[in-house]
């Protein structure tokens, strides 16, 4: 098995596919060129495709994975927004296209070829909407709306969609503005990070969604930072013991450690990394956490500790203009 890693650069309107050789020898393999700026990229490994969000002319081109890693153009589709954000159904029946510049979620059902239909569905009172994500236990879409401090609830239903009337919003700190969210793969529980005062949330889900609560606000930047704030990224490893979260303004990774019992963060450690980290990814075997510097134009490559979680760099390369998006697979 190899790994390779798939990254958006919209300033030179390129996806670029990265394949290492051996555990520590890395090689580009593809560079294609896109109608567009390429913005969000989105992985679903049971049907080998690889989906992408194109502005200024709105679209996702759906991008079949060969048996080799590289890609090829399978379909195009339009969309009504501009896309910031691509997630789907865990049986791959609909994407789900959250747009900040219009404030929107949009589902788009996939057809036999898992290729995008037109889109069935259009939210629009979601102001800064960044993510989205279908919790499946409880069949509800949560979808982040960064300017107005809340994360919305949809419950879903697949012959339905999202029950528009049945929504429900939990709130954030005024001027925190919520932007992504990961979630605990074995425990009802959810983070979210804020993008405006760098902090991230600690949900206690439910069934009943009216129930969820906020159980923890922690700052992901050191007590004695004295700076500007900018809060990007978030994600969990593997085993849901350690979390990661970037922030663009100070350009750190940091890293906390997860209470077995009480799934509350502990403050461990940041790393300086790469200028502007806007994204960041962990490879499925938790071996490798991989940073976009969006000003740096470069990847850096980390090895984790799985004792520890500490990172410890591997390799700092050269990528495309403003990378902004990376997704990883083993192949």
């Amino acid at each position: 098995m190899k790994l390779f890693i798939y990254i958006s650069c919209p300033e030179d309107e390129t996806i670029e596919v990265w394949k290492f050789k051996n555990s520590n020898s890395i090689e580009l393999i593809q560079k294609i060129f896109t109608p567009g700026q390429a913005q969000p990229i989105k992985i679903i490994k049971k049907i080998n495709k690889l989906y992408v969000g194109i502005r200024p002319k709105y679209s996702i081109i759906t991008y079949n994975i060969n048996l080799d890693g590289t890609l090829n153009e399978f379909s195009r589709t339009r969309l009504p927004v501009s896309p910031n954000h691509i997630s789907s159904d865990i049986n791959q029946n609909f994407l789900f296209v959250s747009s900040y510049k219009y404030g929107s979620i949009v589902l788009l059902p996939l057809d036999n070829f898992y290729v995008p239909q037109k889109y069935t569905q259009k939210i629009s009172i979601l102001d800064g909407c960044h993510f989205s994500y279908l919790e499946e236990r409880t069949n509800t879409l949560f979808v982040t709306s960064l300017l107005k401090d809340k994360i919305y609830l949809y419950p879903f239903k697949k012959k339905i969609g999202l029950e528009e009337k049945n929504f429900f919003y939990i709130e954030t700190n005024k001027k925190s503005g919520p932007r992504h969210m990961a979630f605990h793969k074995k425990k009802e529980i959810a983070y979210s990070i804020n993008e405006l005062n760098s902090t991230v949330n600690v949900w206690k889900l439910s069934k009943n969604i009216k129930k969820i609560k906020c159980i923890q606000t922690i700052n992901i930047l050191p007590n004695n930072y004295i700076g500007s704030r900018w809060a990007a990224e978030i994600r969990l490893n593997l085993f849901n013991n350690f979390l990661y979260t970037s922030d663009r303004a100070a350009n750190l990774i940091s890293l906390f450690s997860i209470n077995e019992e009480t799934n509350l963060l502990k403050f461990e450690k940041c790393f300086k990394t790469e200028n502007q980290p806007r994204s960041f990814n962990i490879d499925e075997k938790n071996k490798k956490l991989i940073v976009l510097g969006q000003k740096s134009n470069r990847m850096i490559i980390y090895n984790i500790c799985s004792k520890t979680g500490y990172l410890l760099k591997e390799k700092s390369i050269l990528v495309g203009k403003g990378p902004i998006w990376l997704e990883t697979l083993y192949k």
